[in-house]
């Protein structure tokens, strides 16, 4: 349940439920998992804006190339 793999797949807004802070190793597990959530995100979306970057320039080669 702690593990970052099953938080990063049951979280659609990528960040991480603190499962009991009472207790502080669990607490420090639930900090890294949503540290890590949040650079997955931030690489993610800046993998999405190079890809649709890339896309933007294909197209446009495409578009002179047959002109």
């Amino acid at each position: 349940m702690n593990d970052c793999g099953s938080q990063i797949e049951k979280s659609n807004n990528f960040v991480c439920k603190i499962v009991d802070s009472a207790i502080s190793r669990q607490y420090k597990i639930s900090i890294t998992c949503r540290n890590a959530l949040l650079e997955y995100n931030a690489i993610s979306m800046k993998l999405n804006q190079r890809f649709a970057i890339s896309l933007k320039y294909q197209k446009e080669y495409d578009a002179s190339a047959w002109q």
